[in-house]
């Protein structure tokens, strides 16, 4: 059988004449239904009145004149005024209890029916139908709104991949329409430290967006570390921007830190921008970018330090995914690269207080959060660790004199001097110039941090000038723990001898001999020094 498309177009019209027919017939009908009943009602209700009001004579007559009721009350209910007593002796008039609430149910099923009856008996339907599921949806998200307005502070626990866990908790002190005075604080338990950040910050709403300031106080209680941090915000729906500072309140003093035995450490002086966004379509989805720069030398980037990878002002870039299916918990995965590269995953659990559960688990209110109504009391975007800077130790410190000046050919004593050791003295290591060794000149060690240095002859090339010969000797030392010292340089400066050679000289004999390799001369010569004195055991 085929239906015409005419024949089909006229079926809601024989369904909406019908549905207007059944209203007519229905409505009047269970509306003298309703009238009798009441009326009987009122009836019963105005002989409870007369019963406490004693006149129970004439309310017998009413009653036994119009139903035929025999007056069986007892004596005890005759003489007593509760109401209770009385109206369980009442007659049934074939009606049941109806609540107030029922009442209220039927008045609003009622209501909506007469509705859908209006709506679909109109001449545009379907227009009508759609504004009014419209309607409903404006309803239901107005809730959510209402809902989220009435936070009155959150609370977050993080799990990470690294094995660290942290906890916020974000309590507003002036909570206005447009402005938000609001206090934070949060702990922190990492590989090696253990961290409280205290911070306070305000957030006026204009327009579009937000804009926010904060200080915080980071205090790393482990290591008795101290921190400032200042931050801005800007923020509009679907998209959030941060801009933060930190500086460092402690300055150098011994690590804490197992493996950082033989280092000092500070906080270290940096700032960091963020920036996080959402996708309009699907606010569930959302991905963050950070730059982050430290100044100085031995900058550690991240938890867990090691000596090995100590950067100098170091900086990194953080890359990130987040996955919010429910508010009440958001997943995060981030990779870092630059002076600091690693992976991380972690987990957020959000709650926030006086929004109800049922929302906190609805995936449909993640929308919410992503607007400027929902977010109003987000975290601060910021860096709670606190970044460190490390220097080695002095752990073994030794000196040598600045110079030792002599003639040639003197020899003098030259002595190491241990300023300071951590783990003891082991040995010195001797660094000696080579060209003193190959003017004639010599050292021999006689002890740990003591040695004997012969001067070398005077440098020909430096007599036209009459300038010193210069020479350096270096030392070197090692702790127990293999650990080496500065390294002491002495300058050894030669001057020219002031010894007399002027003095005659003597050969014997003074015929003239053959050169036959077995007749000689001997040359016999006096040399005082400085003093006059003759120079002994020279060559």
């Amino acid at each position: 059988m085929l239906v015409k498309q005419g024949d089909f177009n006229k079926i809601p019209a024989y369904f909406l004449l019908f549905f207007q027919l059944f209203s007519i017939l229905f409505f009047p009908l269970s509306h003298v239904a309703k009238a009798i009943e009441n009326a009987e009602m009122a009836e019963t209700i105005a002989g409870i009145q007369s019963l406490i009001d004693n006149d129970r004579k004439n309310n017998h007559s009413i009653v036994e004149q119009k139903h035929g009721y025999q007056d069986s009350f007892p004596e005890n209910i005759k003489n007593n005024d509760n109401v209770e007593n009385i109206t369980k002796y009442l007659p049934n008039l074939g009606s049941t209890k109806i609540l107030p609430e029922e009442n209220n149910n039927e008045e609003k099923f009622a209501s909506s029916f007469t509705l859908m009856g209006d709506i679909l008996s109109s001449d545009n339907f379907v227009d009508n139908s759609i504004n009014y599921a419209k309607s409903i949806g404006q309803g239901l998200v107005n809730q959510q709104i209402n809902d989220w307005l009435n936070q009155y502070g959150k609370a977050r626990i993080s799990f990470s991949s690294d094995k660290n866990i942290s906890g916020d908790f974000l309590l507003p002190v002036i909570d206005e329409p447009n402005n938000l005075l609001f206090t934070q604080l949060g702990l922190r338990n990492n590989t090696d430290r253990n961290t409280i950040n205290l911070g306070l910050g305000y957030r006026k709403y204009w327009r579009n967006w937000m804009f926010g300031i904060n200080t915080f106080y980071d205090y790393d209680y482990t290591g008795g570390n101290a921190r400032l941090g200042v931050g801005g915000e800007a923020w509009i729906d679907y998209l959030k921007l941060a801009i933060n500072g930190y500086f460092g309140l402690t300055d150098w003093h011994q690590s804490k830190i197992s493996v950082m035995d033989d280092y000092d450490e500070r906080p270290a002086t940096g700032f960091d921008v963020r920036a996080e966004a959402y996708l309009p379509k699907y606010p569930q989805l959302g991905s963050s970018i950070k730059y982050e720069k430290y100044f100085g030398k031995g900058i550690h980037l991240g938890t867990g330090v090691n000596p090995e990878y100590l950067k100098d002002d170091a900086q990194s870039l953080i890359m990130g995914l987040n996955y919010t299916p429910i508010p009440l918990l958001t997943l995060k995965a981030e990779r870092s690269i630059g002076d600091r590269n690693d992976t991380k995953i972690s987990l957020d659990v959000n709650y926030r207080f006086g929004v109800p559960l049922s929302q906190q688990l609805n995936p449909d209110a993640v929308d919410v959060m992503r607007s400027l109504v929902g977010n109003k009391y987000d975290f601060v975007d910021r860096n709670y660790d606190i970044v460190m800077q490390y220097r080695k130790q002095d752990l073994l410190n030794i000196f040598l004199p600045r110079e030792i000046v002599g003639e040639a050919r003197d020899t003098h004593r030259i002595n190491v001097t241990v300023n300071k050791t951590k783990y003891g003295l082991k040995n010195i290591k001797w660094i000696i110039d080579p060209k003193l060794i190959e003017d004639k000149g010599h050292f021999k060690q006689i002890s740990q941090t003591e040695g004997i240095i012969t001067f070398p002859i005077y440098n020909s090339l430096n007599e036209k000038n009459n300038l010193p010969a210069e020479y350096y000797i270096s030392a070197i030392g090692t702790d127990n723990n293999g650990n080496e010292s500065n390294k002491a340089t002495t300058i050894i400066r030669v001057n020219r001898s002031t010894n007399d050679f002027s003095g005659d000289l003597t050969i014997s004999p003074q015929s003239i001999l053959l050169a036959n390799d077995i007749e000689y001369y001997t040359v016999i010569a006096i040399v005082n020094d400085k003093n006059g004195s003759p120079l002994k055991n020279e060559n």
